[in-house]
């Protein structure tokens, strides 16, 4: 296939319903995935542990998890370590607390050009809040908003080496995201469930936003974290690959960090006052600059060959909708998707 596809889901049902119907859209990608990446049958004993915290604390996960691996035909264990592992990637998040069209969440999707295959889902779950999101085919992973208005995305980031070690069972940072959506109606109740459950393996920016204006981005790491919220005049804020909160050091290699900054002042820049409306955030995440790009592409430049944007998303709970690009945002129109 193309570098980049796209399949359209609509899920419904129980956990395990829907799992097994996600796994048997994107069978054949995903047992190609687990076979390229080497994944071995049986267990293991880091998943062990955070099998254990799902199977305790979040059972639906760990039922989807049984319906992934039942629809697309592969060892529970293998779908297990598939979602274990981090899909990588840079992406840029802008949230605007309020405007002419209500708070705004943005993220545009960088990743390292190869073979990817996205989810575009609108979820039902039995007993839970219906969701319409993006995510990686196979895994949990995703990112959109709830019925109840709440909205989540996210960013890489590098912690330093010793905010890297902590011990303990905790929760993959991309297995955030889903819980958020079928747990939480506010940031506050999503705050709250994030220091609840600390981040274990990776570190990243997690971003939210709810449907009465509320805003956060929480830097997170395993051993330490960070939260953010608007300033007073409830200005639009930005997350990009590095920790801005000026408590979290960074750790990447200088020229990424470097890109980081300039889309931040690429940022400063566009949303210095005022709330911008829809339209100006798309025209936003569309745009390009010879220094700070916000939609980013191959053009021969080091950090370029390593991440280029693939596709938007923006979170409009006054829509009810999500509006998402299935290819770059300067060239692919943003589609609504709602509930």
């Amino acid at each position: 296939m193309s570098q980049v596809q796209f399949v359209e889901l609509s899920l419904a049902g129980t956990r395990r319903e829907i799992g097994r119907a996600h796994g048997a859209a994107v069978a054949d990608y995903l047992r190609a995935e687990v076979e390229g990446a080497a994944i071995a049958r049986g267990s293991d004993p880091p998943l062990e542990d955070a099998w254990a915290l799902l199977t305790r604390r979040f059972p639906g996960l760990a039922d989807e998890l049984v319906g992934l691996s039942e629809g697309a035909g592969l060892d529970l264990w293998q779908v297990v370590r598939y979602n274990g592992l981090c899909p990588g990637g840079g992406c840029t998040n802008v949230l605007v607390p309020g405007g002419p069209d209500g708070p705004l969440l943005a993220m545009n999707k960088d990743v390292a050009p190869q073979n990817r295959l996205f989810t575009i889902e609108l979820r039902r779950p039995q007993g839970e809040p219906a969701a319409v999101r993006y995510g990686h085919a196979g895994r949990l992973f995703g990112y959109g908003l709830n019925e109840r208005g709440l909205c989540v995305a996210g960013t890489a980031a590098d912690a330093s080496p010793e905010l890297m070690r902590a011990a303990g069972p905790g929760l993959r940072l991309g297995l955030l995201g889903p819980i958020i959506l079928c747990e939480c109606a506010t940031v506050s109740e999503a705050l709250r469930l994030i220091e609840a459950f600390p981040v274990r393996a990776e570190s990243g920016n997690i971003s939210l936003l709810d449907a009465a204006g509320g805003a956060a981005v929480v830097e997170a790491a395993p051993a330490a974290l960070q939260v953010r919220l608007p300033d007073c005049d409830r200005r639009p804020m930005c997350a990009v690959n590095l920790f801005s909160s000026g408590r979290m050091p960074t750790c990447s290699e200088a020229a990424y960090i470097a890109n980081s900054e300039r889309r931040l002042e690429t940022f400063r820049e566009a949303f210095g006052e005022g709330g911008p409306g829809l339209r100006d955030v798309m025209a936003f995440m569309r745009s390009h600059c010879q220094q700070g790009s916000i939609c980013r592409h191959m053009d021969g430049t080091q950090q370029e060959r390593y991440h280029q944007t693939v596709m938007s998303l923006i979170c409009a709970p006054a829509f009810g909708a999500l509006f998402l690009s299935q290819g770059p945002p300067c060239r692919a129109p943003y589609r609504r998707y709602g509930f």
